[in-house]
């Protein structure tokens, strides 16, 4: 009697082995969890600007899935913001019909980086405090898929 029980326990010993060693049990799923969606917006200056300004962000308009890690990269040598508008800020333009209320960076420093995941569908029309809307502005639109 006493074989089987030790059998069967030496049974549970090593299948419980084999799953802390991470060997998958039969019908598990062994595939890595999907990646987020990732964009980019460049700060760029001069002739990389179309219209050709002295900075613009690029692209100007970006739509993206909900869910979307959007990282602003400065590539200039001078600090830029990416700021959400405001009527009174942005010569009369809103900031758009998103609901994410975080979306906004302070200061970027020349080839400084600036990242946020935009959950909320709509639209987020933003500027650079220190220069302008008229100087440079974009709009990221987000889709619910």
């Amino acid at each position: 009697m006493r074989r089987p029980v030790i059998l069967a326990l030496s049974l549970v010993l090593v299948a419980s082995g084999a799953a802390g060693a991470g060997v998958a049990a039969a019908g598990a799923s062994t595939a890595a969890p999907a990646a987020k969606p990732k964009a980019t917006v460049s700060i760029v200056s001069s002739s990389k600007c179309k219209p050709v300004s002295t900075f613009c962000y690029k692209p100007a308009k970006l739509k993206v899935a909900r869910g979307t890690k959007v990282t602003f990269v400065n590539k200039t040598l001078t600090t830029h913001t990416i700021t959400r508008c405001s009527t009174a800020s942005c010569a009369g333009h809103d900031g758009g019909t998103g609901t994410d209320t975080e979306f906004g960076s302070g200061s970027v420093p020349a080839n400084g980086k600036y990242s946020f995941v935009f959950n909320g569908k709509g639209t987020y029309v933003y500027f650079c405090a220190i220069h302008g809307y008229g100087a440079m502005h974009g709009q990221v639109t987000v889709n619910l898929n």
